[in-house]
């Protein structure tokens, strides 16, 4: 019987910590938000072979950018008149509760060069974007969740890795180290 009691608290208890989640619609091209995603050239994005996918990165308000933690699963973009556009849905903000403020953020990134977008990131020559961070109060179910409003279009930059100055001093301290041990033996 304690059992059964034990269950039956902790499933009550799991579906209120649901429900303290807040939600949003991860959508760039839903009412009041017109927020294009384009490749570096200004072209764009399309679902399909181009790979590219857009995923919400979320955190409560003041939380540093680089500190946002992925919501969801990253999806693709939309094909034809669409371009440019996600149409995620209702997403829930894990560690964010319902009518609070979340810093939200917007990562894309082509998949051939990355699961993820801090794999896609250490790629050069890889094309990446972020948008500028918004605050959203989420939703708390069954309430409708918001559009992001504030969303702005970005594009895309492409990934250059350039070697630190101390990276290639290192190197070269290296090359001659080998070049004085050849000289000895």
């Amino acid at each position: 019987m304690k059992r059964i009691i034990v269950v039956a608290v902790l499933l009550v208890a799991s579906g209120f910590f649901a429900r303290a989640q807040g939600t949003v619609n991860f959508a760039n091209g839903a009412a009041g938000v017109n927020a294009p995603v384009s490749d570096a050239g200004g072209t764009p994005l399309l679902q399909g072979s181009s790979g590219f996918v857009a995923q919400l990165f979320g955190g409560p308000q003041g939380t540093p950018v680089n500190s946002l933690s992925p919501m969801g699963t990253a999806i693709p973009f939309l094909s034809g008149a669409g371009a440019g556009y996600f149409l995620g849905g209702e997403t829930v903000v894990t560690n964010v509760a319902g009518n609070a403020i979340a810093e939200l953020v917007v990562r894309v990134w082509n998949t051939v060069n990355g699961a993820t977008f801090a794999a896609a990131s250490l790629v050069d020559g890889a094309h990446v974007g972020s948008s500028l961070p918004i605050d959203v109060t989420l939703a708390s179910p069954p309430t409708a969740a918001p559009n992001m409003t504030a969303l702005q279009p970005f594009s895309l930059t492409i990934v250059s890795i350039v070697p630190e100055p101390s990276a290639i001093i290192l190197g070269g301290l290296g090359a001659i180290a080998v070049l004085l041990r050849r000289r000895k033996d």
